[in-house]
């Protein structure tokens, strides 16, 4: 497995481990419930709409250098169903830009820089470090969430 398989895998993982913990709240009907007042972060599907947007425009940062379209133009979710139906379109995204990697060379992959709007410039391993741990920090958001 070359370190690029690894990161897609833990991407996948993280993501499906914050999923898992936004589905635990919506069981517990609290999906809705005013956390803070940021608007982006103001109940657990906004930060659940939050993190599919970032995934989003990760992809579309990757898909830019790749020269293919795997993103999503433009994202309207109002509930949680849509919500899990464009979760999984995101996440298919992904699995195509893994598959496009795949058919590229080493020496091609190493020389993809994305340069995004926050600024800096990360190859493609620092940009899924960075895409791993946004996954990651909006779990551990939830999880102090749910323990509250």
């Amino acid at each position: 497995m070359s370190s690029i398989d690894s990161l897609f895998y833990l991407n996948k993982q993280t993501y499906l481990d914050f999923y898992e913990t936004l589905n635990k709240i919506n069981l517990d009907s609290k999906l809705s419930k005013k956390i803070c007042e940021v608007e982006e972060f103001s109940t657990p599907l906004n930060i659940g709409i939050h993190v599919l947007e970032a995934l989003n425009i990760y992809s579309r940062y990757i898909s830019i250098e790749i020269k293919e379209k795997f993103y999503i133009d433009v994202i309207e979710i109002h509930n949680y169903a849509e919500y899990m139906s464009l979760s999984q379109i995101i996440n298919s995204n992904f699995d195509r830009i893994h598959t496009k990697l795949s058919e590229l060379g080493e020496e091609d992959i190493d020389n993809i820089l994305i340069k995004p709007k926050w600024g800096g410039e990360y190859d493609l391993e620092m940009f899924f470090e960075h895409i791993i741990v946004h996954n990651m920090r909006h779990k551990l958001q939830l999880e102090k969430l749910i323990s509250n």
